[in-house]
């Protein structure tokens, strides 16, 4: 058992208080993208660090909205003369 020692004691109170901290929630907002690549693809997202694999073209996954911008930003490939430039890998799955 311990022994108080009041003579380093100064007679201040202090207030030791916790800080409450909000819980996000674990799931995060998704979008549907597709694949536009008739090419299995293994995408690691910059984002999430979560894995997306798309077994060709066609292919949709779920992927979170913050990986979503960086992969529909991604082209890639030789174009073919008077194009419009490389062609995207992915596209957002339109709802309807």
């Amino acid at each position: 058992m311990a022994i108080r020692d009041d003579k380093f004691d100064t007679g201040e109170r202090v207030e030791i208080s916790e800080e409450k901290k909000e819980v996000k929630s674990q799931q995060s907002e998704t979008v549907s993208i597709i694949s536009l690549r008739n090419m299995k693809i293994n995408y690691t997202g910059k984002a999430s660090g979560k894995l997306y694999v798309f077994d060709g073209a066609g292919a949709v996954v779920d992927v979170d909205v913050e990986d979503a911008e960086i992969m529909l930003a991604k082209r890639g490939g030789n174009c073919c003369p008077g194009g419009s430039g490389p062609a995207p890998y992915f596209s957002k799955l339109e709802e309807g």
